[in-house]
């Protein structure tokens, strides 16, 4: 038997007192608790709650700045949505890369941050899009940025590609996230990317029939002044989603850009100069690794992957230089 019972939830105001009330878990899409369930005895008695058909929590809701997605909207209709596909084509980029179709027809983003696994894909990008998870109570709501909803999980660090079936927490929200008793992670709440602002998300699998990431990384540049701003988030290599530290930038002015800054300086010296400067600061990124070196999975792998893809992603940003297209 995976679980003991099922029930499917009809209203918001029920979820958390039943949360409080004895064994359960909530169960959105299911693609992480169904696969540990075959794995382990975690759920045998414990009763899973079903808040898939709550409409309150179907809803993709936008403001000027952000858009909120409910914690029971799939990966594939927040895909097939053109205001999401206009105002966060970073979040897409990852979220298209998220296992195969069936699997994106049934996950949700709010499960995928409640999951906390530290190689999501979807994680990432949030990160870099300034994301606040939006969390229910039997108190009512509060909200918390995703980088302070994470504890850290070093037992996460010791299988390689933190393989789901392998993963070491049964009850995530739980043992991964800030949480307190019937707390759950209603909503999510991302930042729009303005005109002009530019993102990238790369990953790296086993091989090219993996879909889980060995190493993954999300890149958000904007003008910041008169400069640039870029923040960075990598994935699969640290005990939980982290921010690398933000790298800026000198911009050009350029009327006819977008957003009337080019980030591809003309000037041959400038180029390489931010190059240099970008091979500095994903150094400088891989170095934080170092802690973990004893703890992590083919840690002097995974270090020289981190410096490369950051810089690879830095250097397609800002100088429009393609990974494939790298000299070195």
């Amino acid at each position: 038997m995976l679980f003991e019972g099922y029930e499917k939830m009809v209203s918001l105001n029920e979820i958390s007192l039943r949360l409080m009330s004895g064994p359960s878990l909530l169960f959105a899409g299911g693609t992480d608790l169904m696969v540990k369930a075959r794995e382990r005895g975690w759920y045998e008695k414990k009763t899973f709650l079903d808040i898939s058909e709550l409409k309150e929590l179907k809803e993709i809701l936008e403001t000027e700045d952000f858009v909120e997605i409910g914690a029971a909207v799939t990966l594939t209709e927040l895909l097939e949505s053109e205001d999401v596909q206009k105002s966060l084509p970073l979040l897409c980029q990852a979220v298209s890369r998220v296992g195969c179709r069936q699997i994106r027809n049934r996950a949700t983003l709010a499960g995928n941050v409640a999951n906390a696994c530290p190689a999501s894909d979807c994680i990432p990008a949030l990160m870099v899009l300034d994301t606040i998870a939006v969390i229910q109570g039997v108190k009512g709501c509060r909200e918390i940025l995703l980088p302070e909803l994470f504890r850290e999980t070093r037992s996460c660090l010791r299988h390689e590609g933190m393989h789901v079936k392998t993963c070491f927490y049964g009850e995530t929200m739980e043992k991964k996230l800030f949480l307190e008793g019937g707390e759950w992670i209603r909503s999510v709440r991302i930042r729009k990317q303005k005109t002009g602002e530019r993102g990238l998300f790369y990953k790296l699998t086993r091989n090219r029939s993996s879909e889980l990431a060995v190493v993954n990384i999300a890149a958000a540049v904007r003008q910041s002044g008169a400069g640039l701003q870029i923040r960075t988030s990598v994935g699969g290599v640290f005990p939980k989603p982290l921010l690398f530290p933000e790298f800026e930038a000198a911009s050009e002015k350029k009327e006819e850009a977008p957003c009337g800054y080019t980030f591809m300086p003309k000037n041959v010296a400038k180029k390489e100069e931010t190059k240099e400067k970008i091979r500095q600061y994903a150094a400088a990124c891989a170095q934080l690794m170092e802690p973990l070196q004893n703890a992590l999975v083919d840690y002097p792998y995974k270090k020289q992957v981190v410096k490369y893809l950051t810089e690879a992603v830095l250097l397609e940003l800002l100088l429009g230089i393609p990974m494939e297209d790298r000299e070195e």
